[in-house]
């Protein structure tokens, strides 16, 4: 049988490929039905290649594409700095420059004129740009009114969103010297006017910045410019073409010089008013600063009783002019997000404002900084909880840092409540990612260490971050202690300690293992034993009483079938079985009642009753603490006096008459060898030596008396 041609995949690239010509020219060359199956495969398993090739592709374009965003978004970042940077030398080579030349400029009569007579295609520049403003914008007339404010650039524009880059609505933008007014559209159900007053942003609130990005529905948007807002709000606009674009860029460049002149001005009115000029400082012209100085207006009497009007700026004493800069180099440091260097400024800044005369200046550069102070904590606390939220053990450094940061602002109740609920998260999420796997003591292991362990690690760490601060160890201990409550609850209610799910044994097994990672905290000074002790008292005293009144009626079930005779067992390995597992409970003398192989000189309720009660025995001492140790000592003693009560009731009845030595047998094997392994092994576990136990032996006596009562009843 001829193999069927392979098929050509080369030809599907072709851009003109005709599937139904394709496949008419395959079948022609094949001859039988095994060769259409044949190809057919072929092309399901070039099909099912070119899948797994293309996914690997997505996989791999898709984290190549992750990871240039990410560092797109990087540089993006660092090259706002650097702009931000060059933009301030700029400006402030500027002005030195032209303060430096300030009283040797020669005096230039047409620029005198200039200032004096605006030329009249200015004035009728200016005068159609307010009547289309006028036009546009509703109550823009209270804009416009304000004395010594200059327009620079108006506008439609189109905002886009700062996301996703997609359109959201047309606004009309209007720069002025001193401020930035965004207009809305406004309802013109009543026939008004398009625009409407949104936003005004002062100078030195918001800064420019040119954007380039892509927009998923309309691929590139060019001609797009974004504002900064203070404190971190982002706004993007696109112009209609490239010609405005660079008009708003100059625009906004205008602004940033005429600020500049604005501010070289007001030293020029210092030197003409006798004022020194102190500067410590270099200062920084900073695109975020909130320079907004009130100026009050006084009258000065001039000889011969005239008066003027001087425009006098109210200042910080003169030996403490260097910290009027500080609320610009905050607002900086906090746009640049060292946080760092903004504490340390603040503290310098705190010891300055203590030796300050109260004055209106003054009060008002407290408030100014009090501003700042509340951004930087804000700043710092989100940190704190986006740290915790997506991050795990790898970065408490960032949190660390905040938190010291807030410590060293006073803030550190703020700090310590911050701290404490991202290791809560912290706890929460390790114990999420242990899995339950293999037997329940080994899971409750694991998920006891990891949970004590990070609680050694949060002492650490508090410890370190607070260690000048003792006061908030309270706080601490108190959270340890709540979240050590929480975690035993947590394992009561998801039933990894419930009875009836995983047995006595086995809670006895996990609540010795959960008492021993208990004691580890105390390495760093904390002891949470108490804790978790009477937080387990109520479930394990309730555990104890439910097990043993279930022993109890099991007793008092198998006390209705006893003929008190010797047990027999069918086979050598049957009794040896039993030995070894009395053995493992610590009972050698079980061996001595053994006799012909096979038979035990003891009844088969009283080897039932023996194995169960050793067993509870083991249970509750492997689980002690002092809390339950009254339940623990009721439920022992109960149950062996029930089966004690047992023997004796049997000795008066009359149809065990003749298996009176016998009984006593058994009485002699429950005081002689089961009592004094139940005392040792209570006393391994709780240290104490119990009276009501001791008094069990007083039984035997008891119980003989009954039997001589009995024999002289019968003679």
């Amino acid at each position: 049988m001829s193999h069927p041609p392979a098929p050509k995949l080369e030809s599907f690239d072709n851009p003109n490929f005709n599937v139904r010509q394709y496949v008419d020219a395959t079948l022609k060359q094949l001859n039988a039905r095994d060769d259409i199956r044949g190809i057919q495969q072929s092309l399901d398993d070039a099909a099912e290649k070119t899948a797994q090739q293309l996914k690997k592709s997505v996989y791999q374009n898709y984290t190549e594409f992750i990871n240039t965003y990410k560092e797109i978004a990087t540089l993006e970042n660092e090259l706002y700095e650097v702009n931000h940077l060059l933009t301030e030398q700029k400006q402030l080579l500027t002005s030195l420059k032209e303060f430096s030349f300030l009283y040797n400029k020669p005096a230039d009569p047409s620029k005198d004129t200039l200032m004096v007579e605006e030329p009249e295609i200015e004035r009728e520049t200016r005068r159609k740009s307010l009547t289309i403003l006028q036009d546009q914008i509703e109550g823009i007339s209270s804009v416009l009114n304000v004395q010594g404010r200059e327009l620079i650039q108006h506008s439609e524009l189109v905002e886009l969103h700062h996301e996703n880059l997609v359109e959201m609505d047309h606004v009309y933008l209007v720069l002025f010297s001193d401020c930035l007014v965004i207009c809305s559209r406004s309802n013109r159900k009543r026939g008004g006017l398009p625009f409407a007053l949104s936003t005004t942003y002062n100078a030195g609130t918001f800064v420019h910045a040119n954007v380039h990005g892509k927009s998923r529905k309309s691929g590139d948007l060019p001609h797009c410019f974004k504002l900064i807002i203070f404190p971190g709000t982002h706004r993007i606009f696109q112009a209609a073409n490239d010609r405005l674009h660079r008009e708003w860029t100059k625009a906004f460049d205008e602004m940033l010089k005429m600020r500049s002149q604005h501010d070289i001005k007001k030293r020029e009115s210092s030197l003409s008013l006798g004022r020194p000029i102190t500067s410590p400082r270099k200062k920084s012209i900073n695109p975020f600063d909130d320079d907004e100085e009130e100026e009050l207006r006084e009258r000065i009497e001039v000889k011969r009783g005239q008066t003027i009007d001087v425009l006098v700026e109210e200042e910080l004493p003169d030996e403490e002019e260097w910290m009027a800069l500080v609320p610009e180099e905050l607002d900086m440091l906090l746009a640049q997000r060292n946080f760092e260097k903004a504490v340390d400024l603040l503290k310098a800044v705190d010891g300055q404002v203590n030796i300050m005369p109260d004055t209106p200046a003054v009060r008002d550069f407290i408030m100014r900084i009090e501003q700042r102070v509340n951004q930087l904590v804000e700043r710092l606390e989100n940190d704190i909880v986006l740290s915790s939220e997506r991050h795990g053990q790898s970065s408490l450094r960032t949190p660390r840092t905040a938190v010291a940061l807030l410590i060293a602002l006073g803030k550190c109740s703020k700090a310590s409540s911050l701290f404490l609920n991202m290791r809560s998260q912290l706890l929460q999420r390790t114990l999420k990612e242990i899995k339950l796997e293999g037997a329940t003591p080994i899971y409750i292991q694991n998920l006891s260490h990891a949970f004590f362990y990070q609680l050694v690690v949060s002492g650490s760490e508090f410890s370190s971050s607070f260690r000048e601060h003792l006061d908030s160890c309270a706080s601490f201990a108190t959270w340890a202690q709540a979240e050590c409550e929480n975690f035993v609850g947590m394992l009561f209610k998801q039933q990894l300690l419930s009875v009836q799910q995983i047995g006595f044994s086995t809670m006895a097994q996990c609540i010795k293992i959960l008492l021993e990672k208990a004691h580890m905290p105390q390495g760093i000074g904390l002891d949470l034993s108490f804790v978790v002790t009477e937080t387990l008292r109520v479930p394990v005293e309730r555990a104890i009483s439910e097990h043993k009144t279930n022993l109890m009626d099991t007793i008092k079930m198998t006390t209705k079938e006893e003929e008190w005779v010797p047990a027999v067992y069918q086979n050598r390995s049957s009794l040896q079985h039993i030995e070894e597992q009395f053995m493992e409970l610590g009972l050698k003398s079980f061996r001595k009642n053994i006799y012909d192989k096979t038979r035990v000189a003891l009844s088969l309720n009283t080897i039932q009753f023996t194995r169960s009660y050793l067993i509870f025995v083991k249970d509750v001492c492997t689980l002690y603490f002092p809390e339950v140790n009254q339940a623990i000592m009721e439920a022992i003693v109960e149950l062996l006096k029930l089966q004690l009560r047992h023997c004796e009731k049997s000795l008066k009845m009359d149809k065990f008459r003749g298996k009176e030595p016998f009984i006593l047998k058994n009485v002699d094997f429950l005081l002689d060898s089961v009592l004094p392994i139940t005392e040792k092994k209570y006393k391994l576990a709780s240290g104490l030596t119990s009276k009501y136990l001791k008094k069990l032996y007083e039984k035997k006596a008891q119980i003989a008396d009954v039997f001589k009562e009995r024999q002289v009843a019968i003679v």
